[in-house]
């Protein structure tokens, strides 16, 4: 296959608030999201795969990471999910395959859930995060709330890596990422506010979705590693469970990053899940 054109774009999705788009290809639209505390960026594995088999790739910097507008906003699920409604209803698209990665997978999930809209017709979720990312006295699995605190309080005075910031969070490893991988997601993590890093955190924390994923009626992949240390197999099984039109997609090995550390196999699997949604 020959180079796959690649453009990038600002979309204003509210009066003053841009979203940072990277398109490539024609075909059947599949849009991304990333995970905290990334960009579009993250899916440089993926527009290409994507577009070459005539499905062209949309990754959507969302409001308050990579290039996307900093606005003074309360960053809450809300928010970024009618900034995705407003996103795809502009670019005129219909038959959108939507995908998520991590606290992607949760605004994907939760935009669905909310609007069930007729443009998106198939659910990619990806070291998914719901339906409740936390341990709570009637839920074994997720992340420690004292761990989340703990990052938020972080925050504002350290920023200035993976290793300090996200891995005590995503208790990531060597084997998890080549230290070429984690100094490039350093720079990514570092074009994000972080008035929307710490609120975001903040959103996750609080987000549930265990009354609300029986809503969501379209095809779904869940695509998820046995050895996610940050999102627990436990929970893809959970949303799995509650998502009645769904296919599991299960890793031996891969971390959190599957989007990187398998690429091929993540890339030839999501493909097989767009041509039968």
């Amino acid at each position: 296959m020959g180079k796959i054109d690649q453009k990038s774009c600002f979309i204003e999705v509210e009066t003053g608030v841009h979203l940072h788009v990277i398109e490539a290809g024609n075909g059947r639209p599949v849009m991304l999201l990333h995970g905290w505390p990334l960009s579009n960026e993250v899916f440089k594995h993926q527009y290409k795969a994507l577009s070459e088999q005539n499905y062209p790739a949309i990754g959507v910097s969302l409001r308050g990471f990579g290039k996307s507008s900093k606005a003074d906003s309360e960053y809450s699920y809300e928010m970024h999910v009618n900034d995705i409604h407003n996103l795809i209803n502009i670019l005129d698209i219909d038959n959108v395959v939507l995908l998520g990665f991590s606290f992607g997978s949760s605004v994907a999930a939760s935009y669905i859930a909310k609007y069930q809209p007729s443009r998106v017709t198939g659910l990619a979720l990806l070291a998914v995060n719901v339906p409740l990312a936390v341990k709570l006295p009637d839920h074994a699995f997720g992340f420690e709330l004292n761990d989340l605190n703990t990052i938020i309080a972080a925050l504002p005075d350290n920023r200035k890596s993976l290793t300090d910031i996200y891995g005590p969070l995503s208790k990531l490893t060597e084997n998890d990422l080549s230290l070429n991988e984690a100094n490039w997601i350093n720079g990514v993590m570092a074009e994000a506010s972080s008035d929307a890093l710490i609120k975001s955190i903040i959103a996750l924390k609080n987000l549930d979705l265990r009354h609300e994923l029986s809503k969501i009626q379209i095809p779904t992949g869940i695509f998820h590693a046995k050895d996610d240390l940050t999102i627990p197999m436990e929970i893809a099984l959970e949303a799995h469970e509650q998502i009645s039109n769904s296919k599991l997609y299960m890793y031996e090995t891969g971390g959190h990053y599957l989007l990187l550390t398998r690429k091929d196999q993540f890339n030839r699997d999501l493909i097989h899940f767009i041509q039968h949604a």
